[in-house]
């Protein structure tokens, strides 16, 4: 899933959800349960192979995708009473993604179950780009649903 979706996902969760550890659980869960949803996202391999040199686009995508996100999610939450759980909810949604990028910068053997297991539960083949991003969008809409 896009980091988009996750955070729109991790807002809605803070601003309905008063339990700060309620919300923290379910982040992650709901993380791990909007990746198995069949979607389609961008390549970042440069990244996962540690192309220094070519890395640069890669690292741009991340970039703009989470800055939509954020923007969305800013204008949804902005003047909520659950301001800091909504923000709780985003940082906790893309946590597993932070988790993975790190495990391949570092190949740390404490984070090698965590990408084991993120690796797992995707879909082995993407389905085509704009329908596996259909499922996204969805997910989004029924997020901002929720919210109203």
């Amino acid at each position: 899933m896009l980091l988009f979706a996750h955070l729109i996902v991790g807002a809605v969760l803070g601003l309905k959800i008063q339990s700060i550890w309620l919300i923290i659980l379910l982040s992650i869960f709901l993380h791990f349960a909007m990746d198995v949803i069949p979607h389609s996202h961008y390549t970042v391999e440069n990244l996962q192979k540690k192309v220094n040199n070519k890395s640069g686009g890669d690292f741009a995508k991340v970039l703009a995708d989470m800055f939509l996100g954020l923007v969305v999610c800013f204008f949804l939450i902005w003047h909520s009473a659950n301001l800091w759980q909504a923000l709780l909810g985003m940082l906790f949604s893309i946590l597993p993604d932070s988790l993975t990028f790190i495990y391949w910068q570092t190949k740390t053997p404490l984070l090698e179950w965590l990408y084991n297991f993120h690796v797992a539960i995707h879909r082995k083949k993407e389905p085509p780009f704009l329908k596996g991003l259909t499922g996204q969008i969805l997910t989004v809409i029924i997020a901002i649903i929720i919210f109203f």
